[in-house]
């Protein structure tokens, strides 16, 4: 079953997709920035998500911040298996991705048991 289309891009191919995502029954979400909440693709998909500041560099053109909003679920061991199986099949074009790193924190028994301090990244718990 797919899902919502998450759009994070912007402009005319963006549009294009949702008019896509459309004629194909298929909903879908925008993203954007708190500076970037006029343009026609946020008014134009089926739902819009603000999840960052300006500039859209550190919001939405983030894929930490997109995979964070996919990774929800209703228990951490349901949203740590929903971003894992996100990671196995990801595509995410026009932005730098991390999704490397991501698959390792992921695969870690501390993340997944939930035993993470803020000082894990520092000390280098999550390198390769």
């Amino acid at each position: 079953m797919i899902r919502p289309v998450l759009v994070p891009n912007s402009g005319e191919i963006a549009r294009r997709v949702l008019r896509a995502c459309r004629q194909l029954g298929l909903g879908t979400v925008a993203v954007f920035s708190e500076a970037d909440r006029e343009p026609p693709r946020v008014r134009e998909a089926d739902q819009a998500v603000a999840i960052g500041p300006a500039p859209a560099r550190e919001s939405y053109l983030s894929d930490p911040l997109l995979f964070k909003l996919i990774a929800r679920g209703a228990s951490r061991a349901e949203a740590v298996e929903r971003m894992a199986a996100a990671l196995e099949r990801p595509r995410v074009e026009s932005v730098k991705t991390t999704v490397p790193f991501l698959r390792r924190i992921l695969a870690s028994h501390v993340f997944r048991q939930g035993r993470v301090h803020t000082q894990m990244l520092e000390q280098g718990a999550f390198n390769g």
